[in-house]
C-alpha cells in the first residue's frame, strides 16, 4: 500500500510542532475554474480547535483519505498570523518590510496559484480578507491551508527553499509591516453608534468593518488611545475622549479600564521611541559623509508619521550628544562627527606580506597583509563553505587556522573533509582547530592566526555588520580573518549590503553561473572590491572565476581569472588604478 503522505505530514504538524490542525476537503474546480473546497466538511465544527488541540488519534482518523488537505489554525492557539499575498505587488510590499539580514527570516509557503503565505507570530491584527489589494490577514478565527496539501491540476502547496516550518520558526511580524497593516485596517473602519440589536449592517453599504461592536470594542478603544498618544495629545484629553466614546456606546466601562488602554498606548509609544533610537544610532554608525533624514526613513523602512517623528527626535538627540551636526544650509541634512584618530607611523613596519594562498592562485593579484579581513558573500549552496574549507586546507602548513562553523559540526564536517582530494587527516588534526560558533566572533578571534568564519549570521539590523567586522579587525594583530556571509539569490552584495564593504580588503561573491539565464552551468566567483594590488597596473576588481564544485568540496576552475566585461579588462591594462 502506498504511503499516506498527507497523514504523515498531519501527524508531524501535530506531534512535532504541537500545532492545532484541521482537515480540509480535497480540491474541486467550480464553473469558474477555481478551487471552491477550501473548507472542512459541512458538519465539521472546526472552531473548537481555536481553543483546544486535536489528539493524535483524531488526526489519524481525519486524514485517512490521502486526498484530504491540512489547515493550520491561526491565532493564539498556535501563536500564528499568516499574511496571504495573491500578487507580486502584495509580495513586494511584505518583503520590503522583512529584515534583509536574516537568511531565512520566517516560514514562507507558496500556493498552487502562485500566492505567498508569510508565517508570523500571532498579533492583535484582526483576520481580514483584502486588508490591502490582493493581501489577506489570517489571524484569530481563520486558518491557512499548509504544505503538502494538493491544489487543482496536480499542483500543491509547498515551502520555499530554506523557509519551511521544519527549518525556521515564525518570527515576530516586523514593526513597520505591523504599523502599515494597522494603518490600512484603520482606513477601512468607520464609526457607528453601538446600539444593541441594530439590524442594518453597515458593511453591506460601505464595504467597511463595524467598529465598537462586541468582540472588538477593547481593541478599537486601544486604537483610539494609541492614535492620540503617539501624536503627542495630552493624557487628560485622551482619557476624556475615550470616556465620551464609551458613553456614546451606551455602556459602562470602569475608569481603570480606560486608564489601562491609555497606559498600554503610552507604553507602546515609549517602546517605539526606544527601539527607533537604537536603530537610528546603529544606522548613523554605518554612514560616511553627509546624509538626509529621508534616507534614514527609506533604509530603515519608517513609513508612518510616528516612526518618522521618532526618527527625527533620535537624530536631534544625537546632535545634542555631539555624534551628529548639521551639514550645509539644506534642511534635514546631517553629517557624522568623525573625531576618532588613529596615528600612522610611516617608518614603523606593521609586518610583511603573509604567504597566504588563494583559490585559483588569486594571490598573484593581491598581497595578503597582517591585520586585514576578507569577505566572501555567497548564495545558498553556491560553494561558500567549500571555498572556506579549501582556504583552510591550502594554508594550514603556513599559518595556524582557527575555523569557526555555525552550521557544520562533528561528523558532518568530517564526512565533508574526507571527500577533499587534499585531505590529510593527520595534518588537519594538528594544524586546524575547528570550533562551533555562531555569534560574538570578536570575543574568540585568534589575533595571530588565520581565522575563518563560516558563516557570520547577520542580525535583522543588517547595518550592524559594519561594527562586527570592525570589532573582528580590531582583535587581529598579525593574523587575518576570512568571513563568509549569506547573499540573497540574485542580489549583487551579501545580506549586509553596502554596510559590509567598508572594512574588508577583499570582497568576493559566489553564486550559480547561468550563461543564458535559465540553465546553471557551475558557479562563479566575482571580485567586488580588492585592495593591496600586487601590480598597480592590474586592477583585480571585477575579475571573475567560473568553477565546478565536485562532492561539495573540490573546486575545479573552468579557465582562469578573467574580466566579466571587456571594458573592465581595458581599464585594468591601460589605466593605473588608485587604492587606499
Amino acid at each position: 500500500m502506498p504511503e499516506n503522505k498527507i497523514l504523515k505530514s498531519a501527524l508531524w504538524y501535530r506531534n512535532k510542532k504541537n500545532l492545532s490542525i484541521i482537515p480540509i476537503l480535497p480540491p474541486h474546480k467550480d464553473e469558474k475554474g477555481k478551487d471552491n473546497c477550501k473548507m472542512p466538511e459541512k458538519d465539521f465544527e472546526w472552531k473548537k480547535y481555536q481553543s483546544e488541540k486535536p489528539s493524535p488519534e483524531q488526526v489519524s482518523e481525519w486524514f485517512q483519505n490521502p486526498a484530504s488537505r491540512i489547515a493550520i489554525v491561526a491565532g493564539k492557539i498556535n501563536n500564528l498570523c499568516v499574511i496571504d499575498c495573491d500578487s507580486e505587488e502584495a509580495k513586494r510590499i511584505v518583503e520590503e518590510h522583512l529584515p534583509d539580514s536574516t537568511l531565512n527570516p520566517t516560514p514562507i509557503a507558496t500556493s498552487p496559484r502562485g500566492g505567498y503565505h508569510y508565517y508570523f507570530q500571532a498579533t492583535d491584527l484582526p483576520g481580514k480578507p483584502n486588508a490591502m489589494q490582493n493581501l489577506d490577514i489570517r489571524s484569530e478565527g481563520n486558518y491557512i491551508i499548509a504544505p503538502p496539501s494538493a491544489g487543482l491540476n496536480g499542483t500543491g502547496y509547498s515551502w520555499q527553499d530554506g523557509c519551511g516550518l521544519h527549518e525556521v520558526e515564525p518570527m515576530a511580524i516586523p514593526n513597520s509591516l505591523y504599523l502599515l497593516l494597522r494603518e490600512e485596517l484603520n482606513k477601512s473602519f468607520i464609526y457607528i453608534r453601538g446600539e444593541k440589536n441594530k439590524s442594518q449592517n453597515i458593511t453591506d453599504i460601505t464595504g467597511s468593518h463595524r467598529f465598537y461592536v462586541e468582540g472588538r470594542r477593547d481593541e478599537d478603544l486601544f486604537t483610539v488611545a494609541n492614535a492620540l498618544i503617539k501624536t503627542g495629545i495630552a493624557e487628560n484629553f485622551t482619557r476624556q475622549t475615550l470616556e465620551i466614546i464609551v458613553q456614546n456606546l451606551g455602556e459602562n466601562l470602569e475608569p481603570n479600564k480606560v486608564q489601562e488602554k491609555i497606559n498600554s498606548a503610552i507604553k507602546r509609544v515609549q517602546n517605539l521611541e526606544v527601539n527607533i533610537m537604537e536603530e537610528v544610532r546603529q544606522w548613523v554608525k554605518s554612514q560616511e559623509g553627509h546624509f538626509k533624514v529621508t534616507e534614514c526613513h527609506t533604509e530603515s523602512q519608517y513609513i508612518t508619521k510616528a516612526q518618522k517623528h521618532a526618527c527625527l527626535m533620535s537624530i536631534l538627540r544625537l546632535v545634542k550628544e555631539g555624534v551628529l551636526e548639521k551639514h550645509g544650509n539644506q534642511r534635514g541634512v546631517y553629517r557624522k562627527v568623525e573625531n576618532e584618530l588613529e596615528e600612522i607611523k610611516p617608518f614603523q613596519s606593521t609586518g610583511s606580506e603573509l604567504p597566504i594562498k588563494w583559490i585559483a592562485n588569486f594571490q598573484t593579484y593581491i598581497k595578503t597583509m597582517p591585520k586585514t579581513i576578507y569577505v566572501i558573500a555567497g548564495e545558498p549552496d553556491a560553494g561558500k563553505s567549500a571555498i572556506c574549507l579549501n582556504m583552510a586546507l591550502m594554508n594550514c602548513d603556513k599559518i595556524p587556522i582557527s575555523y569557526f562553523s555555525s552550521e557544520m559540526v562533528g561528523e558532518e564536517l568530517g564526512s565533508r573533509l574526507v571527500l577533499s582530494e587534499d585531505c590529510d587527516e593527520k595534518k588537519i588534526n594538528e594544524r586546524i582547530k575547528f570550533y562551533d560558533r555562531s555569534s560574538n566572533f570578536s570575543d574568540v578571534i585568534n589575533p595571530n592566526a588565520f581565522n575563518i568564519i563560516d558563516y557570520l549570521e547577520v542580525s535583522k539590523d543588517f547595518w550592524e555588520v559594519a561594527d562586527q567586522l570592525k570589532d573582528i579587525r580590531n582583535k587581529l594583530n598579525k593574523g587575518i580573518a576570512l568571513i563568509a556571509i549569506q547573499k540573497k539569490r540574485g542580489s549583487v552584495l551579501g545580506r549586509s549590503a553596502e554596510f559590509g564593504l567598508e572594512k574588508p580588503r577583499l570582497y568576493m561573491t559566489v553564486e550559480p553561473y547561468s550563461p543564458d539565464g535559465r540553465h546553471v552551468d557551475g558557479n562563479i566567483i566575482k571580485v567586488v572590491k580588492a585592495k593591496n594590488w600586487r601590480d598597480p597596473l592590474i586592477n583585480p576588481n571585477y575579475l571573475t572565476l567560473k568553477f565546478k564544485l565536485v562532492k561539495g568540496i573540490n573546486i575545479y576552475p573552468k579557465g582562469g581569472w578573467d574580466y566579466e566585461y571587456e571594458d573592465d579588462a581595458k581599464y585594468s591594462k591601460f589605466k593605473k588604478g588608485t587604492q587606499k
